[in-house]
């Protein structure tokens, strides 16, 4: 991330329930520097932001109280701005400042879980939003100015869910002898959902960040479910976004099955070189549903070689050959006695065979297929 040099950014990202990958509903909030004069008797602003994740249908606002707490040798309390939320929505807001505290307070008497879009209340959303910008004057800028949610207050209360659990933050260390100004500053990386699925002889692992910084990428990591002593391997790596303040999505397509259970995880890595790890998901399905399956060629069209893959049911012996248009034998690529339940790939290379269409059969003692592939050269 790029800082113009006469900028001095600072964010926290503040968490109101602890929240894990995925499944479980959690309210965020984040405070966010959106201006400093830079100067005694300039203005220093400060939003409050929130988000909601993996929210019901009933997510609409029932009530918040939200306490900053500040330095009054630093800052001086000057009121506030309101955001998204408003009186009009059938709410009670209140701004009061002690002298060292601010409080936000939202009291929701008018208003009930809003199930469609023209109901009373405010929906929470799944992005950032500002709820209020509080304005603080400057009244000493020769130390950094510390502000945090204080935990023991905070709770912001949704009509699918009253029990609030408490929370804290700070914006740390803010220099106020720098003009700033942050908007939509990046956030760390927030997975928020990963799944796995089995179609047509592959899985396919699908996963969505809410916001990115600073992402190198993701390791892709497997381990057979199974086997005894089964090690996680890297399989694939995924590059990052780096920075990014919207909705992100991923997908990997894993096509060297062996067996027909297995774990995925990601390996989340920063810049730096830290990383974290996911919740695992767990994949079981049946590798070969019908009693013998052969897919079509892949790439097709190819040049010069390309993958098949077959398996049986049962324990079979049998043979996979390659002919030209003409029926003459052009490559054998398997003979031999193919084991139950394994799914084998073998690749067939055209390096000295001219261009043009080719076919493929698999045959064993009770079944027969063919199959056509091009060669493009």
């Amino acid at each position: 991330m790029k800082l113009n040099k006469c900028f001095f950014i600072v964010t926290t990202l503040i968490l109101f329930v602890s929240s894990s990958f995925y499944g479980q509903t959690t309210i965020e909030q984040w405070l966010d520097v959106v201006r400093n004069d830079g100067v005694v008797g300039g203005e220093f602003h400060v939003a409050i932001n929130v988000k909601g994740t993996d929210l019901t249908i009933t997510n609409t606002l029932g009530s918040a109280t939200i306490d900053v707490v500040y330095n009054n040798s630093q800052l001086n309390y000057l009121g506030g701005a309101i955001g998204v939320i408003i009186g009009s929505d059938g709410y009670s807001l209140s701004l009061d400042d002690n002298g060292t505290v601010v409080r936000f307070g939202v009291t929701g008497g008018g208003v009930g879980p809003a199930f469609t879009d023209d109901g009373p209340g405010h929906d929470l959303l799944e992005t950032y939003e500002t709820f209020i910008t509080v304005h603080f004057q400057i009244v000493d800028d020769q130390l950094p100015a510390d502000l945090f949610i204080a935990e023991a207050t905070n709770q912001i209360g949704l009509f699918d869910s009253h029990a609030n659990s408490n929370s804290s933050g700070i914006i740390n260390n803010q220099t106020l002898s720098l003009p700033i100004e942050i908007l939509n500053e990046p956030l760390p990386i927030e997975l928020v959902s990963f799944a796995a699925n089995y179609s047509n002889l592959k899985i396919g692992l699908e996963w969505q960040t809410a916001t990115e910084i600073d992402n190198y990428g993701f390791e892709i990591e497997r381990k057979e479910a199974e086997t005894e002593n089964a090690q996680w391997r890297n399989i694939s790596f995924i590059a990052g976004a780096g920075n990014s303040n919207s909705k992100i999505s991923y997908t990997y397509f894993d096509e060297n099955l062996k067996s027909d259970h297995y774990f995925y995880r990601l390996k989340q890595i920063d810049n730096d070189g830290s990383y974290t790890y996911s919740g695992e998901v767990e994949v079981k399905f049946d590798l070969i549903a019908e009693d013998f399956t052969l897919t079509q060629n892949y790439p097709n069209p190819f040049n010069p070689s390309t993958q098949i893959k077959f398996g049986f049911k049962e324990d079979t012996q049998a043979s996979l050959k390659v002919y030209n248009t003409i029926g003459e034998l052009v490559s054998v690529l398997f003979n031999s006695k193919a084991s139950a339940g394994n799914l084998y790939g073998v690749t067939f290379n055209a390096d000295n065979l001219p261009s043009g269409m080719y076919i493929y059969e698999l045959r064993s003692e009770k079944f027969t297929e063919v199959r056509k592939m091009l060669l493009l050269k």
